[in-house]
């Protein structure tokens, strides 16, 4: 989705590792790990399409229909992030920052007016690393781990993955669309996360 979009680089790769590297087998790592499993047989159509043709997909931008039912249908059943999607068409208010109804639409509509959803999908095309095995990054990474995610990413993967972590925080709330559900929460994950660089920029400018 187009709110999607916005957090894709500040979450997406960092919650997302291959159980490839990992030599450990605990419990807790296989109960967070199964969501993936669960998930991968029955995301593969809209995940296929969307790295290899994404311009085929011109007929959403014929259509409002055909656009919404894109935009909805994220393939996975009852798990995330259909599950979030699906709950809120449901939901005409919320006190707590689900999504409800109205911001479902106001999606659709912003894809619509814009005339983006076919582009979009070209982020998918025009990235061409993987999406499952993050390992050895050499940047600083911060990793935020929502609740409402396909997984909760353990923190045993995540430092074997970035050795220059610099935060790492479990949360309490959000999912797959954490800036879109709760943009508060998200803002401040980000000031936190980056800010020892902040203040060790501080330092070198003060200098």
């Amino acid at each position: 989705m187009q709110i999607e979009k916005l957090q894709y680089t500040a979450r997406a790769h960092f919650v997302l590792f291959l159980a490839a590297i990992i030599s450990t087998s605990t419990a807790t790592v296989f109960a967070q790990q199964s969501p993936i499993s669960t998930a991968a047989p029955t995301t593969t159509g809209k995940t296929a399409i969307r790295p290899s043709r994404p311009q085929t997909l011109y007929g959403i931008a014929d259509s409002p229909v055909g656009l919404a039912a894109w935009l909805l249908d994220h393939n996975d059943a009852d798990g995330q992030p259909a599950a979030t999607v699906a709950a809120a068409l449901n939901r005409t208010t919320s006190t707590t920052g689900e999504l409800t109804r109205d911001e479902i639409l106001d999606n659709i509509t912003l894809y619509w007016l814009t005339n983006t959803g076919v582009s979009a999908s070209r982020l998918y095309w025009e990235y061409k690393g993987g999406f499952f095995n993050a390992k050895g990054v050499s940047i600083p990474v911060a990793v935020s781990v929502f609740p409402g995610e396909q997984y909760e990413a353990p923190r045993s993967w995540t430092e074997r993955a970035y050795p220059k972590l610099i935060y790492y925080n479990k949360l309490d709330r959000g999912g797959h669309f954490a800036a879109w559900e709760q943009p508060q929460l998200f803002a401040t994950e980000l000031r936190a996360a980056f800010k020892s660089l902040r203040q060790a920029n501080a330092t070198v400018s003060a200098r």
